[in-house]
């Protein structure tokens, strides 16, 4: 067997005000699960590598370059580059839900 396996956890963690759950992190990968209520944000932060977004409930705000926000609604992947400033906001009323990939962490 070459495969391995990752547990999910629940309840999330709460960090700088919405919850995460990291399922996975490693230096070269990350898998996220995290959810950011209303008037939470994830504050504007350069990333060294590839992440994407997979929006699974609700509306986030995600800036991408600059500090300009787009609203995207469930069902939407959202890839940033690595080196870009990214932020992500909430300012719907009900908690999003989403999967943040990081490749190449």
């Amino acid at each position: 067997m070459t495969e391995k396996t990752y547990r999910m956890k629940t309840p999330p963690q709460t960090l700088q005000g919405h919850w995460a759950d990291p399922i996975l992190y490693r230096d070269d990968a990350a898998i996220l699960h995290e959810f950011l209520p209303k008037d939470g944000q994830v504050p504007p932060h350069t990333v060294p590598y590839t992440v994407f977004i997979v929006i699974l409930e609700g509306v986030l705000e995600i800036a991408s370059g600059s500090l300009d926000y787009t609203r995207y609604e469930q069902g939407t992947v959202v890839e940033i580059p690595a080196g870009d400033l990214a932020g992500v906001r909430n300012s719907e009323e009900t908690t999003a839900e989403f999967f943040v990939f990081k490749a190449g962490a």
